[in-house]
């Protein structure tokens, strides 16, 4: 994709990317200010309790627009390892997913975190088990629950695969930081897409090479 088809489709998901991550960078950097001047004005203690509010808030605005942006991403990767055409609206069109997306996302990370809280293997194993989720939730319709149900299905003796997947998109992930940065927005759609290529092989569907 990032070689044959890249204008057409990675650039509509670095624009998403863009969109998932700089509000919260914003966001976090007027907190910050606000923060330093709060410390100025008013007690120790308030301060600190106001810090953790801000950090809380930010989060959360943070949170709600990656679950918004993850459906539309799930779903331009999904028309594009199927040689469907993309459009910068594919990208955010992730407001008929939030809930379902929303609801999934929750489960996950609790699941994990009481994984990984458990000597962090287990962690390790539900998260690749469950990771598949926001493609059950744009692919098949699916509920946030149902959705987390099939991921895990889907993935029944393929979490080896999986990993491995994932250690190489690490280690690719390095390399796009190490190019001062900027190669990171190239790595991401690549996982995505990558997700959700593997998402649609699970499912028996045979793909062809993007052209």
């Amino acid at each position: 994709m990032v070689t044959k088809r890249f204008v057409p489709v990675i650039v509509p998901m670095i624009v998403g990317f863009l969109v998932m991550i700089i509000p919260s960078f914003i966001i976090g950097l007027v907190f910050g200010a606000v923060s330093a001047i709060i410390q100025d004005v008013l007690d120790e203690s308030v301060a600190v309790a106001a810090q953790m509010g801000f950090n809380i808030i930010a989060n959360l605005i943070g949170y709600v627009i990656q679950m918004f942006i993850l459906g539309g991403m799930a779903a331009t990767a999904l028309k594009a390892i199927r040689g469907q055409p993309v459009s910068y609206g594919d990208v955010f069109s992730g407001g008929r997913y939030f809930g379902a997306m929303l609801v999934a996302s929750i489960l996950v990370g609790l699941a994990t975190f009481i994984g990984f809280l458990l000597c962090i293997v287990p962690g390790v194993i539900l998260a690749l088990g469950l990771g598949l989720y926001s493609y059950a939730v744009v692919d098949e319709g699916l509920s946030g629950v149902d959705a987390v149900k099939r991921s895990w299905e889907l993935t029944q003796g393929h979490k080896l695969n999986i990993f491995l997947f994932g250690l190489i998109g690490i280690l690719v992930a390095i390399a796009g930081f190490l190019a001062c940065g900027v190669g990171i927005l190239v790595v991401a759609p690549m996982a995505i897409i990558g997700q959700a290529y593997i998402f649609a092989r699970l499912k028996g569907e045979q793909l062809t090479t993007p052209t």
